[in-house]
This record gives C-alpha cells, sequence and structure tokens, in this order.
C-alpha cells in the first residue's frame, strides 16, 4: 500500500460545527407520501425577503406561455411550445432555487413539472404558497421564543425591581 496514502487516512479532518438553524423538513403530497426534503433555515429573515421579491417577478416570467399551446400535464404541444415551456419552468426554478438558497427542483419539482395544473392554478405557485404559509409559520414561532426570552431578561430593568436585588 502507498505510504502517502496510509498517512492521509490517519490525519483527522478538523472543522467547526456551527448551529445555524438550518432544518430539513419532508414534503408530502396530499395523500401523505413524500415527495422530496425542503431544506431551510427558519430565521433566515433573507428568505423573506427574497420570497416578496421574486413573487412579483412570476407573471413576468410565465408571460410567455402566452404564445405557447400547453397541454393538461403542462407540456407543450409543439416543437415551439415545447421550448418555451421548458424556458419558463427553467426560469421558474431558478427563482425558486434563489429564493430557498437551494435546489428547489431536487425539493419539489423532481416528481411534478412546475406548470402542471392543479386545481385552477400552476403547480409552482401551490409551491409557492405552501411555502409562504410554512416560513410565515416557522418565522413567527421562532420570533415568539426570541421575545420570550428577551422578556425573562429584561423584565426586572422594565419593573424596576431590579433596584432592589429580586426577579
Amino acid at each position: 500500500m502507498d505510504e502517502n496514502k496510509v498517512l492521509a487516512q490517519q490525519e483527522e479532518e478538523e472543522f467547526i460545527v456551527v448551529s445555524d438553524g438550518k432544518r430539513s423538513i419532508p414534503i408530502k403530497n396530499q395523500l401523505g407520501e413524500q415527495i422530496g426534503v425542503f431544506r431551510y433555515n427558519p430565521t433566515d429573515i433573507n428568505m423573506v425577503n427574497r420570497y416578496n421579491e421574486i413573487a412579483d417577478k412570476f407573471a413576468d416570467v410565465t408571460k410567455p406561455l402566452e404564445k405557447a399551446g400547453i397541454t393538461t400535464d403542462g407540456q407543450g404541444e409543439d416543437e415551439e411550445s415545447i421550448e418555451i415551456v421548458n424556458e419558463v419552468e427553467a426560469n421558474l426554478i431558478e427563482l425558486m432555487d434563489y429564493m430557498l438558497d437551494g435546489n428547489s427542483r431536487e425539493a419539489f419539482f423532481s416528481v411534478t413539472h412546475a406548470l402542471t395544473p392543479v386545481g385552477g392554478q400552476f403547480y409552482f405557485e401551490k409551491v409557492f404558497e405552501s411555502i409562504g404559509a410554512f416560513l410565515e409559520k416557522k418565522f413567527n414561532a421562532e420570533l415568539s421564543a426570541m421575545n420570550n426570552r428577551v422578556e425573562k431578561h429584561t423584565h426586572g430593568y422594565r419593573t424596576g425591581k431590579h433596584r432592589k436585588g429580586d426577579r
């Protein structure tokens, strides 16, 4: 065996682990079947900003679909339409990747095409709304926990009890 390989295997890699709050959440459809995994940081304020930012871009990104013939499963009817649909889907997924700071195709669109019609909306719209509701719920829970902690530590100062040593 090569001596350099043995030395390399014996050395331990050093690293620092920081808890950044990231979570992995299974994504399930209405039947309870797992269709992906969503990795995110529930307190990433920038994610909320990115969510709001891309909401305004969906209309522009999907505008080319007006020129495309689309089948009931979200595919193009002819070569030109297929090209338009593929380009729009790629642009939508790019926006979603930006918002999530991650891989939205793997998390949400590996099973269902972004432009598949579902209940009068495109699938990507359902995904976007679900993400928004989920982020709002989780962000509010984190904010509440943080406020409770601050309240606990500042209560004596606000009530004046700290002067007497009371808590």
